[in-house]
């Protein structure tokens, strides 16, 4: 009876592992919870406290210099800041989000930004607002041939992790074209070229890699929360049985 008591109560351990591993299986990281990446300095010769450059597209000549404080990564999970602009803009960004079917269907052209990636196929691993001082903004504004350059610390390990950035300005999601988001090897970090500065989403295919340990949270592109009820029913059948056997083996030995 030892036997079968430690049998059972293996199958529930195995169980609520199954479980987890399941959970886990479907979630990925929310757009809700997740923090956003931090801005790395690019180090620009004689600026020490620069966080970003503004450059013309056509020479790649500096332009401006973006210093430490002036340029911000506001994440949706911390949303409700005192920044009332970039919450309003989160707000009125995520709210389009939800409404839409699915991220193929809110951001046109994404189904071309990677060949081997159906645009139903992607997720949000990352959703923030990039906010700066008013004179960058209307800088970028004021001159269509000037970008702002951003680099992200994401420490990807590899060129094929390297995301699909989109952005809504309040005119619609669009995508960063793919040429402009670049993959710095030697510290996994992305940098990333900004026409507009406004909320952003880093996007990746659902490989079932992106995952999350809390099973109650959804972001966008995820598929709907499963139910664990046959889980749940299992478990506790199995732990009856257990009790069962108890019983009955407790009365054998006292009989």
């Amino acid at each position: 009876m030892k036997k079968i008591i430690s049998l059972i109560a293996a199958a529930v351990l195995l169980l609520s592992f199954a479980s987890i591993c399941f959970a886990v299986d479907i979630f990925t990281p929310s757009a809700e919870r997740g923090g956003a990446p931090a801005i790395v300095y690019p180090n620009i010769p004689g600026h020490a406290n620069a966080i970003a450059g503004v450059y013309d597209e056509e020479t790649g000549r500096l332009l401006a210099v973006v210093e430490n404080g002036e340029l911000n990564v506001i994440a949706y999970a911390s949303k409700n800041t005192t920044n009332t602009a970039a919450r309003e803009k989160l707000d009125a960004a995520y709210s389009e989000i939800m409404a839409a079917k699915s991220l193929g269907d809110l951001i046109p052209g994404l189904g071309d930004a990677r060949t081997d990636v159906e645009p139903d196929e992607y997720v949000a691993k990352a959703f923030f607002d990039l906010d700066a001082m008013q004179d960058i903004i209307d800088f970028l504004n004021a001159n269509p041939k000037a970008y702002l350059e951003v680099t992200f610390d994401t420490k990807y390990q590899s060129a094929s992790q390297v995301p699909t950035v989109a952005f809504n300005c309040g005119n619609g999601w669009e995508l960063v074209a793919p040429k402009h988001v670049r993959f710095n090897a030697s510290n996994g970090s992305i940098t990333v070229r900004f026409y507009k500065l406004c909320p952003i989403m880093l996007l990746l295919p659902d490989d079932g890699r992106l995952l999350i340990a809390d099973g109650h949270v959804v972001s966008p592109g995820t598929v709907e929360e499963p139910s664990y009820g046959w889980i749940l029913t299992l478990s506790a059948v199995v732990m009856a049985s257990a009790a069962t056997a108890f019983v009955v083996s407790t009365k054998k030995r006292h009989a």
